[in-house]
């Protein structure tokens, strides 16, 4: 199998879902129809709506590409799907005189992974301080929410409330 990155159109990698149902058709699904095998990892992201509230919808990991594999496709035939498609493909991400390739190993590597924002907390957790003025720091989670976490760090012999960034904690 051979393995290329696909350059598109910003925001449109993967399609558009509403109740299961595709609205519109991104890069993923274009490549698909053409009978490819598609890796387009993803991540959750919250948006905020001002009448729906705040929902979890989900994002590119690598926005503005995609990587798709095809036993048989060849090189010409690559740069004619590109000319060809509907919308949201812009062409093959090329080195010298042919596309890239991927090794089979790193397609794996990136389909078989879950990729999380910062979930990977909850209330009463442990943690440690990585960088910052907490610094080496070690705290219980109180609250989260999506870039933060309210925890109880020991100052001075007392238990003070501090607000830090989720990507500076580590776990203990």
């Amino acid at each position: 199998m051979f393995w290329y990155v696909w350059r598109c159109k910003p925001n449109q990698e993967i399609g558009r879902y509403e109740n299961g149902e595709c609205i519109r058709k991104g890069a993923r699904e274009e490549l698909q129809e053409l009978g490819m095998q598609v890796v387009c990892p993803t991540i959750p992201e919250f948006k905020r709506f001002k009448k729906a509230g705040k929902r979890e919808t989900e994002r590119a990991l690598f926005r503005g590409y995609v990587i798709a594999g095809s036993p048989i496709i060849k090189w010409m035939q690559l740069a004619d799907l590109a000319r060809n498609s509907n919308k949201a493909l812009l062409g093959v991400v090329c080195i010298g005189n042919g596309p890239a390739r991927i090794s089979e190993t790193i397609v794996q590597h990136l389909s078989g992974r879950t990729w999380q924002t910062g979930e990977k907390f909850k209330s009463g957790d442990e943690v440690r301080v990585k960088e910052g003025p907490f610094f080496g720091q070690v705290a219980k989670i109180e609250s989260l929410d999506d870039e933060r976490a309210v925890m109880l760090v020991s100052m001075l012999g007392q238990s003070v409330r501090v607000s830090v960034d989720i990507d500076v904690l580590e776990e203990v």
